[in-house]
């Protein structure tokens, strides 16, 4: 999931917003870019 994750940041599908230490490890969090909106509208028009 992580390998995921990083291909769609490098291709600006996704950014990160935060990363916070918990108790089990690091918790990152993210969101769609504007790029990664018209990807996922592209794809549900067929």
């Amino acid at each position: 999931m992580t390998v995921s994750i990083k291909v769609y940041i490098e291709a600006g599908w996704l950014a990160k917003t935060s990363t916070k230490n918990t108790e089990e490890g690091f918790l990152s969090y993210y969101i769609i870019t504007e790029n990664g909106k018209r990807i996922i509208e592209s794809e549900s028009k067929g």
